[in-house]
């Protein structure tokens, strides 16, 4: 599940393949020395081009070390682009100078280069590469020029000592990854030109502590703050209509999240893990609630399910140990598997007529849950689907139910009181064991399957009758139930 995690910069591909259908266009390089070191350019309608081509051998030698300054001429040539990769590999540089006039800094241009601690960009630079500064680990700071409309896929992924970064005025979009792991980073003011911030664009920022998005933003993609363990603020703009997938993933200290009005939808995982958040306000617009959405949101104690809600995923709300109430929407028709898994001090589960199915294992572990009651639309409980309610006392099981499925209420040891329906056909393997409070149960006319353990360990159930339309009575059905005698004696209509 950990699809961030799983995300890996891909620029290697990117060189590649790139190489591949440029090669035809590399120029002959040229060298001229400047205080002293060797500079390799090209030159293309007058301009110079660090690099002795985009995808070889960099601009200077990979033994130059400290600070350097970029001529602003080579050979008599302005220099106007820092090609791509023009110093990849080039760890020992410290800081680096970049001249005004430069307009562009290419793909990977300092790749790697991980001692670079400072930049000084001129507002002259109007494009930086994808992965123009991947991996400067030693990079504190950095002013981006006033002209820059983009940030690229993954420009600063890995810098993991950045810790102030100034946004310029007029900026439109922050791409993919874009500060993937800068975990240094404390703070950053989005201006409110930004109209888009891409997937993962602050993953990993462990120390980020708000996420106040302007306005303008249109777009947030999935994952964009996933990871970011200090974060404990969040604002989303009112155009985004969507909490994305892993938009919050693991931001364990987050304890305010504000939601716009026209919020639609809470996607899969957008709050995983966020183990302080102890209430969130769902607007009366969602509809759809994502898989795992609050899963391990030990801390929230309430949620509102807005009405228009049609969808819950399975697993929305596991593991949330403190929540104590739930009211599903009335349009749900299926309580997906683990919904509530889990829910060690849910009390009370409305659950409205219209649902259909309650999925596996929805209520295990609900510890507190002592009763609830299932309408008669429901036609389907999975396996396991109260599993360990350790303070279930009674149950009325709706009259559609053909079945009861494995280990559906194994565990249940405050259980006293079971009504069967009428046509229930089988009673799956271990269904009832532990129902260690039961004392009688009445088995329906037409049952036909008794599952292997299905009663064992009933310790006080005390008589049941087996009805005559019963075929198979499996291994151990009623092991261990001391009050029915030796072995497994129990009353039959029948000779077994």
């Amino acid at each position: 599940m950990r699809q961030y995690e799983r995300k890996v910069c891909r620029m290697k591909k990117t060189f590649a393949a790139v190489l591949i259908l440029l090669a035809p266009a590399i120029a002959f390089a040229q060298t001229a020395v400047v205080d002293g070191i060797s500079w390799e350019f090209t030159v293309d309608e007058g301009w110079a081009l660090l690099g002795s081509s985009p995808y070889s051998a960099p601009a200077v030698p990979v033994t130059v070390e400290g600070e350097i300054k970029i001529p602003a001429f080579l050979d008599g040539h302005p220099v106007g682009v820092i090609g791509d990769w023009a110093f990849y590999g080039c760890d020992k540089i410290t800081n680096v100078t970049i001249p005004s006039g430069v307009a562009v800094i290419g793909l990977g241009a300092f790749y790697g280069c991980s001692s670079l601690a400072g930049i000084s960009i001129p507002d002259s630079i109007a494009s930086i590469g994808i992965g123009a500064f991947y991996g400067c680990t030693s990079l504190t700071g950095v002013r981006l020029p006033a002209g820059l409309s983009v940030i690229a896929d993954e420009t600063f992924c890995g810098c993991s000592k950045l810790s102030e970064v100034q946004l310029p005025v007029g900026l439109k979009r922050i791409e993919e990854r874009a500060f993937y792991g800068c975990g240094a980073l404390k703070a950053i003011s989005v201006p409110d030109s930004v109209s888009h911030i891409g997937a993962y664009a602050f993953c990993a920022c462990t120390s980020l502590k708000q996420a106040l998005l302007p306005a303008s933003v249109q777009t947030v993609e999935e994952g964009a703050f996933c990871g970011c363990y200090a974060l404990e603020e969040a604002v989303m703009p009112p155009a985004v209509p969507v909490v994305g997938n892993y938009a919050f993933y693991r931001c364990g200290e987050l304890k305010k999240i504000s939601l716009p009005e026209n919020t639609a939808a809470i996607g899969s995982w957008a709050f995983f893990d966020c183990s302080k958040l102890a209430s969130i306000e769902l607007p009366e617009s969602v509809c759809d609630i994502g898989e795992n959405a609050f899963k391990g949101c030990s801390a929230l104690e309430s949620v509102a399910l807005p009405q228009n809600v049609t969808e819950i995923g399975p697993a929305a709300f596991e593991d949330c140990s403190a929540l104590k109430s739930v009211v599903i929407p009335a349009n749900v028709r299926i309580i997906e598997g683990e919904t509530f898994y889990g829910c060690s001090s849910l009390t009370n589960a409305a659950i409205p007529s219209g649902v259909a199915i309650i999925g596996p294992r929805a209520f295990y572990g609900c510890r507190s849950l002592a009763s609830i009651d299932l309408p008669q639309s429901v036609m389907i409980l999975g396996e396991g689907a109260f599993n360990v309610c350790t303070s279930l006392a009674e149950i009325a099981i709706p009259t559609q139910v053909r079945g009861i499925e494995t280990r559906t209420f194994y565990g249940c040891s405050s259980l006293e009181s079971v009504r069967l329906p009428p046509r229930l056909a089988y009673i799956g393997e271990r269904a009832f064991a532990g129902c260690a409070k039961l004392k009688a149960i009445e088995l329906p006319s037409g049952l036909v399957e008794i599952g292997s353990q299905a009663f064992s360990a009933c310790k006080s159930l005390e008589c049941i009758e087996i009805p005559k339309s019963v075929t198979t009575i499996g291994e151990g059905a009623f092991n261990a139930c001391e009050k029915l005698g030796e072995g497994e004696r129990f009353s039959c209509s029948y000779e077994l």
